[in-house]
């Protein structure tokens, strides 16, 4: 069976996810407006993500460092999608692995990407935004595993991250080249902090009864 991609696009202007899930297997469906293709002559990243992205500035990785999907690159940049108008570049993606998990950053001309396989194989995440938006608030993305909620995210050079437990405790998340990962059952939320100490962004982790 082949694995799905999911992808969730971040609204300007919140921290508000919406999520489409695509099949590895198949097109968008679906008539494309004549508008739709993408030209993509070859261009750097948006100098504002490698400003507020250090990974970034780092060489492209080796060839011994797992390679970002195939499926998932033609996906990224396929017309008439959710991201096409971000102009992505997959060639210039940077590989992190954390605790076993591996993750990869997809920047490009008007936007950027946090792509990470879920831990049961079946589908791969990808969070994404604009370059300027993202810039600011960093991506935070949670996987919902059996073993309980997991987040990941990418966070801008210099800002921090914190947990948020369900007894009111603050604890604070490490951050290597501008990605973390959490899990924790006593976590209620987590969040971005600007260098100033401002919240950008918050993702609460408890469910509603029931889910």
């Amino acid at each position: 069976m082949s694995r799905r991609v999911i992808i969730f696009v971040l609204a300007a202007g919140a921290a508000v996810f919406g999520a489409i899930a695509i099949s590895q297997a198949a097109s968008t469906p679906g008539a494309q407006p004549s508008h739709a293709p993408v030209v993509r002559p070859a261009h750097k990243s948006a100098a504002t993500l490698v400003g507020h992205f250090s990974v970034l500035r780092s060489a492209a990785a080796a060839s011994s460092v797992p390679a970002l999907p195939a499926t998932t690159a033609e996906h990224l940049t396929e017309a008439g999608t959710m991201v096409a108008g971000y102009r992505l570049e997959p060639a210039q993606a940077r590989y992190l692995g954390v605790g076993g998990t591996q993750a990869w950053v997809v920047p490009g001309a008007n936007g950027i990407c946090l792509v990470i396989p879920t831990p049961d194989g079946s589908a791969i995440a990808t969070g994404c935004g604009l370059a300027t938006e993202v810039s600011r608030t960093g991506i935070l993305q949670v996987q919902r595993p059996s073993s309980g909620p997991v987040v990941y995210g990418l966070v801008p050079t210099g800002d921090s991250v914190t947990v948020t437990n369900q007894d009111g405790s603050h604890s604070n998340v490490p951050v290597a080249s501008n990605f973390f990962k959490y899990s924790g059952p006593a976590a209620q939320s987590v969040s971005i902090h600007s260098a100033a100490g401002t919240v950008v962004q918050t993702m609460a982790l408890a469910t509603s009864a029931g889910e």
